[in-house]
């Protein structure tokens, strides 16, 4: 009892949870279908009021024509105004029409209002209900629980369906067999940006027969037999069935474009469709390229796979698809049309754009079987066939030797003087005719493979076989132990093989697909030290042999090895770029004297991790590594003394930036019955390309030079070595090089200010980047122009380090290329631009005279700023410059060691031609008593009195005034307080 009642306490939870999800759900969707629909009402009626103003417009026209018809003068005129407004009703129309006739999706603005409208009632219909259902559940018994929970189940289907309708469809590609086409050239024509061209393979089936059936191929008296665990049948005139179609996103992603409730199909312009040539043979989420970015999410990627009707006519085809007209040879545009509603109305499709072409090609066999076993291309595989030279036996001779036997292992190839034109799984193989050959011993039919390696595989861990080329004209492929090729020591080789189980084996698989193969020992004597040969067979959609008598690999196998990993970051703007990385210290050979790949230094060609692009195969796309006995990069002469592994890149701008490569290498021994090598560890190296970053920069500003982030650059003029200016420059110019701490001659590094530069299209304005770079050694120049020194516009500052050679990107095409400089921005700030000598920086006070007795001892101070009202030289200050050069105090809020190294009045920091000095009374504000001329000899001023002034009653105070411009033009005014004293 208790537990009943914990179950359906748990039942009644569980449905009272889900209920208010979707009722959460509905009243999320609920406002923003009822925006949607009052949104395209809206749009349809400005549309249908743009069609009834159209009309207007050319019933307007209609009366003007008539008008202008019966009017005998002025004839001519009123129907050029017919004219003009009969373009204008064209233009009104053609926008009206547009908008009442479909969106941006495809969906005509009609259906979008009644589709919306339909959504809004539905989902209103299911809010009503779930209030019930919520009191249902918790009112429920434990009988009632799988009536509500079917209830809960399909209200949830309900809404998921609703908001699952197709909005748009988006051609993608075509597609053979395994071979995808983003941008394919149309039949006939130049190639086409955008358009897809899907062209249909043609063809019939030879003969009939069965590919996997125990079909035997005989060959000198050897049986090899063709053998899966299922069979394929060939009938004779069936039409090929290539696997084809085209790849299609739709919106939204969660659209369900499979199932019984899916219509599918290929239209032209017109609406009509070609169901009767072609139609879809299945629909299938297409996760092929985007896998390694998207993940197993929902990308709205479909395979739409078509094939032939059976008996289609193939002349009505190519009239539908092609035409001719006086401008000659055109193709027909398609487009794909879908329709995924079952909840609203059945005949709603929705199309792509019209960029698909359509045709035909004659199908043609693969000849050729190639595949990897484990990455490992088969040519690069060991086999069972040994050619022995006339010179070697006296005749020419095949053999393998084992154990001191011969095996006549003979390989086959198809010829091109195939008598009767037909290739079949049956055919009796001999040395001529019927179309097959013995392959050639060297040169590209050059099948004699006993030289290579076996592949060294582990018990109990898969490999993989797969299909690299001609996958588009390959229907299947399997597997088989290679029995008929077993040596004259067959019989203990063949129960060898026996004592394994093998996984995978015999098993029919599409061409496009991989598959993995696992040896599994079930005699433990037999788990090191054996090889094993397999054989590959492959059909044509024709139902020919690939290769007539397959194609054969054989490995090692032995104790399933140590598999370790190390994982090394690599960084990629050092030099050299190299990392030393201890050894697991778990990863160890069985005895001293196994053997270690790569005990020195060598190179591999890596496979990137986590992207489907690999790096360029080119010799400088490889990465280095040794196996070292200390962490200080000393070479291991034999694994015993592996204790680390060092790895570096010789050239990183041909490694994908912040990608993870891997390779692999094994510790291995010889059998010294056998003399096969077999893996005793693996060690996995996982090499991260790592990019640097202002962390890996020690460059900084100098202590309190920034201000709330912002830096003020005071600029010198270029002439500012000249004693004496006599022009205003027109930049200004600073050496960046003690701008911040940090900066070597070794490194590359650029200063960018925003909006510092002309415009190249518009020099009166400053919208581009000043770029400063390294002109010579501890040379960083910046040159501004002098509208910029304002001392109050700020510019965004960035400090980067450029790193030459060592980054690769993808380029617009998806491939990795090197890009030659890889900035990193180091200091990000605002820079002021400013002139260190204007007022508000270069200031100046009056500094007293010392008072001397008659024997020249130091008795006091007085000022020195006053002139007597009758003395043109008072104090004998003036005439040599004394009182300004001496007694002028001049201070630098920026730098006095710069610009005001004397500490006194530096004249020569002005441009002298406008420079000039007013004394004016503080009460009048008028030159009531003196006026100043400058003195260009002395760099200083002359006091003139005024003619007609009379002595003053008592002293003035008065406003010594000196302006002036500074290098950089800029209106420069020192005020300073001075005295006209009464004369006594």
């Amino acid at each position: 009892y208790d537990d009943d009642i914990n179950n359906l306490d748990a039942g009644q939870q569980e449905l009272l949870s889900r209920i208010e999800a979707l009722e959460g759900n509905v009243d999320q969707k609920l406002p923003e279908i009822e925006s949607s629909l009052a949104t395209a009402v809206d749009n349809a009626n400005k549309a249908l009021q743009g069609v009834e103003e159209a009309k207007g417009l050319i019933d307007e026209v209609k009366t003007t024509a008539e008008a202008a018809g019966a009017a005998a003068a002025g004839a001519q005129e009123d129907a050029t105004a017919a004219k003009e407004t009969a373009e204008e009703a064209l233009q009104k129309a053609e926008d009206a029409l547009k908008a009442i006739g479909v969106d941006e999706s495809g969906v005509s603005l009609v259906e979008k209002v009644n589709d919306l409208a339909e959504q809004l009632g539905t989902l209103q219909a299911l809010a009503e209900k779930l209030t019930p259902l919520m009191e249902q559940v918790e009112k429920a018994v434990k009988e009632d629980l799988p009536a509500l929970k079917k209830q809960v189940d399909t209200y949830e289907a309900l809404f998921d369906n609703l908001f699952a309708m197709l909005t748009s469809v988006e051609l993608y590609g075509t597609f053979s067999g395994s071979t995808f086409n983003t941008d394919a050239a149309v039949a006939g024509s130049t190639p086409a940006t955008g358009i897809q061209n899907l062209a249909m393979v043609h063809g019939n089936v030879g003969k009939d027969s069965k590919f996997g059936d125990d079909e035997a191929l005989q060959i000198d008296n050897k049986t090899v037999f063709a053998t899966a665990t299922s069979q394929i049948t060939f009938v004779k005139n069936a039409d090929i069935k290539v696997n084809e179609g085209v790849i299609v996103r739709v919106n939204p992603v969660n659209a369900q474009i499979t199932g019984d409730n899916v219509a599918i199909k290929v239209i032209d312009s017109q609406g009509n469709d070609m169901s009767e040539f072609i139609k879809v043979a299945d629909v299938e989420p297409f996760t092929d390229l985007l896998v390694t970015r998207a993940g197993n999410v929902n990308t709205g990627l479909y395979k739409i796979n078509f094939e032939w009707v059976d008996g289609v006519d193939m002349t009505a085809y190519g009239n539908r698809v092609k035409g001719k007209d006086k401008t000659g040879n055109y193709n027909v545009l398609f487009a794909v049309a879908i329709n995924n509603t079952d909840t609203v109305r059945a005949e709603r499709y929705v199309t792509s754009t019209y960029d698909l072409t359509l045709g035909d090609k004659s199908y043609v066999a693969a000849r050729e079987l190639s595949y990897t076993v484990n990455d490992v291309n088969v040519k690069d595989l060991r086999n069972r066939w040994k050619y022995i030279t006339a010179k070697d036996k006296g005749a020419d001779a095949y053999e393998e030797v084992l154990t001191g036997s011969a095996v006549n292992a003979v390989e086959r190839v198809w010829v091109d003087d195939d008598p009767d034109g037909v290739r079949t799984p049956d055919t009796k193989m001999v040395a001529s005719g019927s179309g097959i050959n013995v392959r050639e011993a060297t040169g590209a039919d050059n099948e004699s493979r006993y030289q290579n390696k076996y592949l060294p595989v582990e018990v109990g861990v898969p490999f993989t076989v797969e299909l690299d080329a001609n996958t588009d004209k390959i229907q299947y492929y399997y597997v088989t132990l290679d029995e008929n090729f077993a040596g004259v020591s067959a019989p203990s080789e063949l129960v060898a093989w026996k004592n394994y189980e093998y996984d995978g084996l015999y098993t029919m698989t599409d061409a496009t697909k991989p598959l993995n193969i696992t040896v599994k020992s079930l005699d433990a004597a037999h788990e090191n030290g054996d090889r094993i040969g397999f054989r590959v067979f492959a059909v044509n959609y024709d139902g020919t042999l690939v290769d007539p008598d397959g194609r054969a690999f054989y490995v090692a196998v032995g104790n399933e090895a140590t598999a370790e990993a190390v994982d090394v970051n690599l960084n990629a703007w050092l030099s050299p770029c190299e990392a030393i990385k201890a050894l697991p210290s778990t990863f160890k050979p069985v005895s001293s004297t196994d053997k270690l790949s790569g005990t020195g230094t060598t190179a591999v060609t890596p496979v990137m991790f986590g992207d489907p692009y690999n790096t360029k195969s080119t010799t400088a796309a490889r990465i280095g590594y040794q196996l070292c006995k200390d962490d200080k990069g000393n070479a291991a002469s034999n694994w015993t003394e592996a204790k680390y592994i060092k790895v570096w890149f010789n050239n990183p701008q041909y490694f994908l930036d912040d990608a993870t490569f891997s390779f692999v290498i094994a510790a291995h021994n010889t059998d010294g019955q056998t003399g096969v090598d077999r893996v005793v560890n693996t060690l996995t190296v996982n090499v991260t390309k790592v990019m640097p970053n202002k962390d890996n920069v020690d460059v900084t500003f100098k202590e309190n030079q920034l201000v709330n982030g912002v830096y003020t650059c005071y600029l010198d003029a270029p002439t500012w070595n000249n004693p004496v200016w006599n022009a205003t420059a027109s930049t200004g110019v600073k050496n960046l090089w003690n701008y911040v701490t940090g900066i070597n001659e070794s490194e590359d590094f650029v200063f960018t200010f925003a909006n510092a530069a002309k415009d190249p299209k518009n020099e009166n304005k400053y919208t581009a980047p000043l770029e400063v770079t390294a002109t010579a050694a501890e040379q960083y120049i910046a040159t501004v122009d002098k509208d910029l020194i304002d001392g109050k516009t700020q510019h965004a500052t960035t400090i980067a380090c450029n790193y030459n050679n060592i980054s690769c990107q993808l380029d617009k095409d998806g491939v990795p290329t090197p890009v030659a400089v890889y900035p990193v921005n180091v200091i990000e700030c605002q820079t002021v631009f400013a002139c260190p000598v204007n007022d508000d920086v270069l200031t100046y006070e009056w500094k007293q005279r010392d008072v001397t007795d008659k024997d020249g001892n130091v008795i006091g101070k007085e000022d020195v700023n006053w002139i007597t009202y009758d003395a043109e030289f008072p104090c004998d200050f003036t005439n040599n410059g004394t009182l300004f050069r001496e007694y002028l105090k001049a201070m630098s809020a920026v730098d006095p060691k710069l610009y005001a190294p004397t500490g006194f009045w530096k004249g020569d920091m002005y441009q002298v031609s406008t420079l000039k000095a007013t004394l004016t009374s503080n009460g009048t504000g008028k030159e009531d008593y003196f006026t100043l001329t400058y003195n260009e000899t002395y760099n200083t001023f002359v006091f003139h009195t005024v003619s007609g002034a009379t002595n003053p009653t008592a002293d003035v105070a008065s406003t010594l005034t000196i302006t002036a411009k500074d290098a950089f033009g800029h209106d420069i005014k020192i005020e300073l307080p001075f005295t006209v004293k009464r004369s006594e």
